[in-house]
């Protein structure tokens, strides 16, 4: 008599399973069909840094505030640049001052002092020449000791190598400077010139500018704070190129083919938006959903598809990351 209630307990537990699952199914199912598809309004993001650390010495915009192309955001000091800057001038002068001279050769005080060189050395040439001679012939007839002798004739050797080095120099004066020097002294110049250009395009950096027409988001310094270099200093996102960001599975991809026209609402205004399919691309394979997901089908793929705002009909409420619910039908 007992195991008839307990029957009757098993059925309607096992009706109520039933039926659970089949409402479970019949959501699921129309979860796949529904009329609207979500996706997000995503704007291309800016972040603004120095390439070389400073201390920020002024703001001048705030978080929330839209700035044009070419607008300054901030200043920065740079007095290591600025010291860098001053060291490249002095090189860059001291090269062309080298070139210069390369190129005019030598001036009329040098040409006099080495000609003026040449002709002591010619006489200091001549009076050992003859002394050296005179000695000579005292040494043959034993009138004179060997070691002065020796002496005399040292002296003319010397004598006879300055008057060489002394010629050399003005032959080399007369025939000017060597092409070879002036391409040493050209090169000189340009390495000067490029480091202080380097120096010029770092110091640029102390004034950062608006890349483009950009809402500013967030400040990440503050006036006084030392900013290392590659650190974001101010970051927001372009206005201009926003557009709608969804993501669909492989099987209704088909409802997103390129081109194809299609209307979205916003949900925080309400205001409906046209929209054009841009592009679209597979997501990694972390996305790809397995058999365990019902009403897909095995390692099912998943893409990411960019819905084109009309620039004509853009709302003025359009901000980075609102809801918009699209009607793919």
């Amino acid at each position: 008599m007992r195991t008839k209630p307990l029957l009757m307990t098993v059925a309607a537990v096992s009706m109520l399973l039933i039926f659970a699952v089949v409402l479970l199914a019949r959501s699921q199912s129309g979860a796949t069909t529904q009329p609207g598809y979500e996706g997000r309004i995503v704007a291309e993001k800016i972040h603004l840094s120095a390439k070389v650390p400073g201390r920020v010495t002024a703001l001048h915009v705030s978080e929330g505030m839209r700035v044009d192309q070419g607008d300054l955001l901030a200043e920065l000091d740079l007095p290591e640049l600025t010291a860098r800057r001053n060291q490249a001038n002095g090189a860059l002068q001291s090269a062309r001052a080298q070139y210069h001279l390369a190129i005019n050769g030598a001036t009329v005080y040098d040409r006099t002092r080495a000609e003026a060189s040449l002709d002591a050395a010619q006489a200091q040439y001549d009076l050992a020449y003859r002394s050296v001679d005179r000695l000579r012939a005292m040494y043959s007839d034993s009138l004179i000791a060997a070691q002065q002798f020796e002496e005399m004739e040292a002296a003319y050797k010397a004598a006879s190598a300055q008057l060489k080095a002394a010629q050399v120099v003005v032959d080399d004066l007369k025939s000017g400077t060597r092409s070879e020097k002036i391409e040493m002294a050209q090169g000189d110049v340009i390495r000067a010139e490029s480091a202080l250009e380097e120096v010029e395009a770092l110091l640029r950096d102390a004034f950062i500018k608006a890349p483009r027409s950009m809402v500013v988001e967030s400040i990440s310094m503050r006036e006084s704070e030392l900013a290392p270099a590659g650190l974001t200093i101010i970051s927001g996102y372009s206005p201009d190129d926003i557009y709608v960001r969804i993501t669909a599975p492989e099987s209704e991809l088909g409802r997103f083919r390129k081109d194809r026209t299609m209307e979205g609402t916003i949900l925080a205004t309400g205001e409906v938006i046209p929209l054009r399919v841009a592009s679209t691309r597979a997501l990694p394979s972390y996305a790809t959903r397995s058999t365990a997901y019902p009403n897909h089908t095995f390692d099912e793929k998943w893409y990411e598809v960019r819905l084109e705002i009309n620039g004509e009909a853009r709302p003025d409420i359009l901000a980075n990351g609102m809801r918009v619910v699209i009607n793919h039908q």
